[in-house]
């Protein structure tokens, strides 16, 4: 499941490359600005209907879990709105 989720999000970023190279920036930058709100409420979602149970059972582990890759990609997808807010190409350094 981790691999299936990079390679898409791989693919997902070389499209959004391809994209800024034709010049269309502020579509990139609504769609990642779109994608963060929708990935935050999500994420407070979870973080409220599992509360302090972080530590119990197996179900929680795994929400945990969850959070975190979550977590890391509203801090991935904001750092590439960041860099397009400032001009630069986010997807420069890809490979």
């Amino acid at each position: 499941m981790l691999g299936r989720h990079v390679r898409l999000s791989n693919e997902v970023k070389a499209q959004q490359g391809r994209c800024f190279v034709n010049s269309d920036h502020e579509i990139i930058f609504s769609e990642l600005v779109h994608v963060i709100k929708e990935q935050t409420v999500r994420w407070m979602a979870i973080y409220e209907s599992i509360g302090d149970g972080m530590s119990r059972g197996r179900n929680s582990r795994m929400a945990a879990c969850w959070l975190q890759w979550q977590a890391h990609s509203i801090y991935s997808s904001t750092h590439e709105a960041l860099e397009l807010e400032k001009g630069r190409n986010p997807y420069s350094d890809s490979s």
